[in-house]
């Protein structure tokens, strides 16, 4: 669902039905993103599932959006008439919605926060079960109101209640559970150039996303290679079997914020879209173990900030370093770094090993 805003209009005028029209009330999770990219049709689970709370009355529709513990009210008068609305990056939206064929459309004009006037249009549709919710999307510009952009069509499932659902989307957040690292299949000897790419994980909630990167480097790690065998893999150095790490490795968090929204193709992707390192990515703290069959809770590990900028007039960039310990660890066990803010919240989790 896009954001959409904080209500600043209120509805007045009676409403008038020319059509039996759909209720769309109740709680609604998100699923399933799908949508397609140059001409091939993709479909995932999202990792940061949104929520919704809709009501619906004979004069407006109301939905109150939460993610990851923020949350939006959005308001839409059902008499055709206009709603001004502020975006989360504070622009501003001219609101309209009606219905047509059973499903509701919600037309809005958006200015502001960076953006040339955008013309977006979002079709909400039930399945026959009224189980489902479909958030179809449609976006444009005035000057070519058919400018085919990255957004994606959002399905939702009917919850029993908040708190049922609350739990349910608790259960895939990114920010409650540990993302697995992705590894290749590994089809020939490879050596590891000073260290690995452990993989990334996001914090969201609306209007913005926090990114992390994750990378392991040391001394360990020299003249290391990974080799298929039959049964799977194989570490060598020098042509000796290594099976357990040696001494520390440096553990390496890189965080980023991106402010909402970051659609492909939009113009405000280099404007409000970009990746930025903030000061709200300072003072983060790290929780780091090792899972496996030599399980070792290392607690929260000190960290070191460093901040530059790639050349003059580039962003600003910052990276979090840390010694983590790894004496005589099996290069098949686990590692797994939580990411906590400040305040000790947890953000993100990444889980995996070489």
């Amino acid at each position: 669902m896009w954001p959409r805003v904080v209500l600043f209009v209120l509805i007045n005028s009676a409403p008038v039905f020319a059509q039996t029209v759909p209720d769309f009330s109740g709680v609604f999770l998100e699923t399933e993103t799908r949508g397609h990219y140059r001409n091939r049709a993709w479909s995932r689970q999202p990792d940061s599932p949104l929520l919704l709370e809709i009501e619906q009355n004979a004069y407006f529709l109301r939905v109150i959006e939460r993610q990851n513990g923020s949350q939006a009210i959005y308001l839409y008068s059902l008499d055709g008439s206009p709603a001004k609305n502020e975006t989360p990056l504070h622009g501003q939206s001219t609101d309209r919605v009606h219905f047509k064929d059973g499903s509701l459309i919600i037309r809005s004009e958006v200015t502001g926060d960076g953006r040339d006037h955008e013309i977006r249009e979002e079709t909400w549709l039930l399945s026959p079960d009224l189980h489902n919710l479909t958030m179809e999307p449609a976006f444009g510009t005035p000057v070519n109101p058919a400018v085919s952009l990255i957004i994606p069509t959002e399905i939702y499932a009917r919850q029993a209640n908040l708190e049922a659902a609350l739990e349910e989307a608790a259960k895939t957040s990114s920010m409650d559970n540990c993302v697995p690292s992705e590894r290749f299949p590994v089809t020939h000897s490879r050596r590891f150039p000073g260290g690995v790419a452990f993989g990334g994980t996001d914090f969201r909630q609306l209007g913005w996303t926090e990114d992390f990167e994750v990378s392991l480097t040391g001394e360990f790690f020299t003249n290391l290679r990974i080799l298929p065998t039959p049964g799977g893999v194989e570490f060598r150095r020098n042509n000796e079997l290594a099976t357990k790490i040696a001494g520390s490795l440096t553990l390496t968090v890189r965080p980023v914020i991106r402010k909402e929204p970051h659609w492909m193709g939009s113009s405000a992707s280099m404007v409000t879209g970009g990746w930025r390192f903030t000061d709200a990515l300072k003072d983060m703290r790290f929780h780091v173990l090792w899972a496996g069959s030599k399980p070792r809770d290392l607690g929260e590990i000190p960290a070191t900030l460093e901040t530059s900028s790639y050349r003059k007039g580039f962003p600003l960039e910052g990276a979090y370093t840390m010694d983590v310990p790894a004496e005589d660890i099996p290069i098949t066990d686990n590692l797994e770094v939580h990411i906590l803010s400040p305040a000790g919240v947890q953000l993100g989790c990444m889980s995996g090993h070489l």
